[in-house]
């Protein structure tokens, strides 16, 4: 008798509601939803899992939600279903359609308890959601807050210290147990360590979300000069120089569906004629350490036998995007 037949007579012998949770690990594929980085992609083997618990933190002003709606748009364009828990009520809708995002077909919740956030997610989850974002776990608040009637309490008769991390860990186990194949990311902010002496970040909302998420990325932002990325921005006939964007890093915390600690850098525009997290440069950059284009002396690239120095080899390539998304096959998959 074979392993397989082994196996297979174990499974016939089991009780039919027992057998009916059980399938051959070889079945289960795991689907991944790329994200707007290259670097990020290549590192989580084509992007974040579907299915999973997705953690993604930093500190403010790094990107977090831009990449959340970047990815609800492309998961669009793939005829995927997505939806918005704006716990922090920071949605703008024409911010979203900034970044490709079908408001019309976007699912959109402004609860902002624990408890009614739990209550969405589970049911958006066992309803066959594709991609669902909380943004953030931060903004929601614990049943500490609220008297038996749903009012808030005076503010001195809600202190609580850790109300909200043990409320988390009842409701992100729940999250986790009702997900089918639903990519669900959590949103969070960084907060100082309790009881540190020194600078010691950490996300909010306790030890549950680490642990119970497949995947955690965390997003740092440094507010340092250098980092700053200047660009001109145009008023009329004016023309100003000004704080376009600046320098995301990217850290792969955990990753229980491939290697971690990888990272990396991109750059994140928040204002100009193209605002988002900068792909088309990053794809240019792993084009040639990949050797698809070759770069020479003085900013130059070579791109299919034509010629480009610096911005305009970016410009050449956003603006053919079946030779872009080429090259990102070729660097992605070989």
């Amino acid at each position: 008798m074979t392993d397989k037949d082994k196996v297979q007579k174990i499974l016939a012998n089991l009780d039919p509601v027992t057998r009916s949770r059980f399938l051959n690990a070889s079945e289960h594929k795991v689907q991944r939803i790329e994200t707007p980085s290259l670097g990020m992609n290549i590192a989580l083997k084509g992007g974040l899992p579907m299915g999973r618990q997705v953690l993604m933190w930093g500190n403010k002003s790094a990107g977090k939600s831009t990449q959340a709606l970047e990815m609800i748009a492309a998961a669009q364009e793939q005829g995927k279903t997505a939806a918005y828990i704006d716990a922090e009520k920071t949605f703008d809708t024409g911010w979203a359609q900034r970044f490709g995002v079908n408001t019309d077909n976007l699912m959109l919740s402004q609860s902002t308890t624990i408890t009614d956030c739990t209550r969405d997610i589970v049911d958006l989850e066992r309803a066959g959601v594709d991609i669902i974002v909380a943004d953030s776990i931060t903004a929601m608040l614990p049943s500490v807050y609220f008297t038996e009637k749903g009012d808030f309490k005076d503010v001195e008769n809600s202190k609580q210290i850790g109300a909200q991390a043990r409320e988390f860990s009842i409701a992100v186990p729940m999250w986790n147990a009702a997900n089918k194949n639903s990519l669900l990311i959590l949103i969070s902010q960084a907060r100082n360590k309790f009881g540190s002496m020194h600078a010691s970040f950490i996300p909010s909302g306790g030890e549950a979300p680490q642990f119970y998420s497949s995947v955690i990325v965390k997003l740092w932002s440094s507010g340092a000069e250098s980092q700053a990325i200047t660009g001109q921005t145009h008023q009329g006939d004016l023309v100003f120089d000004e704080v376009t964007g600046r320098k995301v890093n990217w850290l792969i915390e955990k990753n229980k569906t491939g290697p971690q600690f990888k990272s990396g850098t991109y750059n994140f525009y928040f204002q100009g004629d193209n605002v988002g997290i900068d792909s088309t440069a990053e794809v240019l950059d792993y084009s040639v350490l990949h050797g698809l284009i070759k770069k020479g002396g003085a900013g130059w690239y070579t791109i299919e036998e034509q010629k480009f120095q610096g911005q305009k080899a970016v410009d050449f390539l956003d603006s053919n995007r079946e030779l872009m998304e080429e090259y990102k096959k070729k660097i992605i998959y070989g």
